[in-house]
Formats: structure tokens, sequence, C-alpha cells
């Protein structure tokens, strides 16, 4: 008499052996998202300082990237267009919140990254801005005439 299919035995050895390969290679795919999400939020950083250069000789006005908590930025130029109650600068594009979107933190050695309506950078010292996730960071340098050094 043949049977057909496998024993409980066999079965049990290819999911045990399934699950040792799953647990050896879960922390390195964590580590690559990880590794992903920070340089994607370094390069979105990189992505608004262009972006603020390109506004403020586009727009003739000063713009800056700030960075309001330790995850999101906003570029603002100055003066405003139109006259509103109270504010004295345009909001250009979307409030970004990296920890939201990436799940990184962001530290800067300075709050705003500036730019006169040349595109030249108006901080007197170099920026630097480190995007960091549980362990990994990568870092990101604004010279003092606006140009990003990576």
């Amino acid at each position: 008499m043949s049977q057909r299919g496998f024993t409980i035995f066999e079965v049990l050895a290819v999911v045990v052996i399934a699950g040792i390969m799953v647990l050896i290679g879960f922390p390195r795919l964590r580590d690559v998202t990880i590794r992903s999400d920070v340089r994607s939020a370094r390069v979105a950083i990189s992505s608004m300082v262009a972006s603020a250069r390109s506004a403020a000789t586009q727009t003739n006005r000063r713009t800056e990237l700030r960075f309001d908590t330790d995850s999101t930025a906003v570029i603002v130029a100055y003066p405003r267009l139109v006259a509103a109650g109270g504010s004295t600068r345009d909001t250009l594009g979307p409030v970004e919140n990296l920890k939201g979107r990436y799940g990184t933190t962001i530290a800067s050695t300075a709050t705003t990254i500036g730019f006169d309506p040349r595109g030249f950078g108006t901080n007197a010292n170099a920026v630097t801005v480190t995007v960091s996730r549980q362990g990994f960071t990568s870092t990101l340098v604004v010279s003092p005439f606006g140009r990003i050094q990576q």
C-alpha cells in the first residue's frame, strides 16, 4: 500500500529550517530598512536646501530652511508678498515631518540655513545637519556660501 504526501517529521524539519533562516535574515533586513530611511531623510533635507536656494534667486527674496523641532523642516521667504495679519514671511511648500515620514530625528548646529536673493548662504559658519535613527546616522554639511557637502 503506497501513501502519498509528507510525514509530520519532514514538514516539521522544513518549518524549523525556514524559521531559522527568518531569524537570521530579519535583523539584517531591519538594519537595511533603517539605513535606507536615514539616507532618504538626508536626501530630503538636501533637496530642501537646494529648493530654498533656488527660491531665493527665483523670487529675489531672502529664504531660510528652518528646523522647527528635532524632526520638522520648512522653507520660508522674506518679506511676505501679500500682506497678511501679523505675518512677515511666506511658507514655501509643505512642512516636512521627517520623523513621521522616515522615523528619523534631526540635530543641527543652527536652527536655520539662510540664502540671500543671489543664492549665497547667509550663515556665518558651516551648518552641520545630522539625521539619525536607532544608532544609524548620516551627516550633511552646508557651507557658509550655501554649498552642500555630504
